[in-house]
């Protein structure tokens, strides 16, 4: 008891210096170029100085993480930045943004400050540390493309969606699994936390916390800034509508972000006619599932051994050389059970799902490529055509009935 009344008075006192804590300085990543090339070449030199390597190959590592761009064959009026999500990189998008560019589009990704390098990297970052990296490349997109979008998958859907808020001049956005609603409310003791201990959970000594794509573990500082970038678009979100064309992608079964409260949102908040949501799972049974602007797409694919979606699987393609349908790589930190993960591993075939699904015996590794992703290609092509040529309402929506992802 008195160790509790001791803790318990620390974070009382904590409230009344929660801007005044011991300062933590971070290894900043570059920014304040002039030039998209500029900030990409500093980018890499600053990675490569600084990253705890994992893989033998430090070339084709350190490109992972490094920013790109992708420019279109032709002359191009539109472009899209991506944001990546929290403890991820910018190859999040390779898949994605090789597809964007051939639809006509300059993209672009961006790396935000504390990730590239090691999750000890992200101690003393803060979220006006990422809104300043995104808003410096917004700008200097603008500089090339009068029309500009912004995509954002999980924490970099929050962000894009505060920048568009504020922002008149971005033309929409696409947005896969916004970490806007979370499942578990614990995210709110995260600011007392952070007073008193820098980790959840401290990185392994070998690998710093680093996997070959992302970070495998984050700093309290980075949940901390995480949580005020799901404040700040959840704030934007319901103080008033968003007008332009927005294509939100949600999994039903997504582990971490509540995708049924975020579902009713988004289709009161997201006023324009031409914005979708595509709905990877069974519809609530509520009288939203009569939106046209909805539509549901089967998760239960037997053919593929495939149960449910996870938060992650959306922007992969099912030919993604380590994420896809014949990866090489095979996420079975799926369940805490003892065990599980080598059972996983050493499996000859296994089923794949969100996080924490079970099915009886079976063995389930993460889901991490998206089965429907080259279907979902056209609807983001779809989507930014009507924003950016402004056609008339509801031409572009596939006039499908939700399907049922029951088995």
């Amino acid at each position: 008891m008195h160790c509790k009344k001791i803790l318990y008075t620390a974070l009382a006192a904590g409230l009344l210096v929660l801007t005044g804590c011991a300062s933590k300085h971070p290894l900043e990543t570059p920014l304040g170029q002039s030039s998209f090339q500029e900030y990409l070449a500093e980018t890499r030199a600053w990675i490569a100085e600084n990253r705890h390597f994992v893989m033998d190959d430090h070339e084709k590592e350190l490109t992972y993480h490094t920013p790109f761009e992708i420019r279109p064959a032709g002359k191009t009026d539109k472009g899209i930045l991506l944001i990546h999500g929290l403890g991820d990189s910018p190859w999040t998008y390779r898949d994605l943004a090789t597809k964007l560019a051939e639809q006509g589009m300059l993209v672009r990704t961006v790396l935000l400050p504390g990730h590239g390098t090691k999750p000890a990297d992200m101690i003393g970052v803060t979220s006006e540390d990422w809104n300043k990296a995104v808003q410096e490349q917004i700008d200097l997109l603008k500089k090339e493309v009068p029309n500009v979008w912004l995509g954002g998958f999980s924490t970099g859907g929050n962000l894009a969606f505060s920048q568009a808020a504020e922002d008149p001049d971005i033309r929409g956005l696409i947005l896969f699994s916004p970490a806007i609603e979370i499942r578990t409310k614990l995210v709110e003791l995260v600011p007392f936390a952070d007073l008193f201990i820098d980790w959840l959970r401290k990185p392994d000594k070998n690998t710093e916390g680093v996997l070959p794509f992302k970070y495998g573990t984050i700093p309290l500082d980075g949940l901390n800034a995480f949580k005020d970038t799901m404040d700040d678009a959840d704030k934007a979100l319901k103080k008033k509508p968003y007008d332009k064309p927005v294509l939100v992608m949600m999994s039903a079964n997504d582990s971490i972000v509540d995708t049924q409260s975020l579902l009713k949102i988004f289709d009161k908040q997201l006023t324009n006619p031409n914005s979708k949501i595509i709905w990877y799972g069974e519809l609530p049974k509520s009288k939203i599932s009569l939106s046209s602007r909805i539509v549901a797409k089967k998760t239960f694919l037997p053919s593929e051994r495939i149960e449910t979606f996870s938060h992650m699987a959306l922007t992969y393609s099912p030919e993604n050389e380590w994420y896809g349908r014949n990866g090489k790589y095979r996420y079975c930190v799926n369940r805490s059970t003892k065990g599980y993960y080598e059972k996983c591993m050493a499996a000859p075939e296994v089923w794949y799902g969100a996080y924490g699904t079970v099915d009886g015996d079976r063995l389930f590794a993460r889901l991490t490529y998206n089965p429907y992703f080259f279907r979902q290609l056209d609807d983001i092509e779809k989507v930014i055509a009507a924003g950016t040529t402004e056609l008339q309402p509801n031409l572009i929506l596939e006039k499908v009935t939700p399907i049922k992802a029951s088995h």
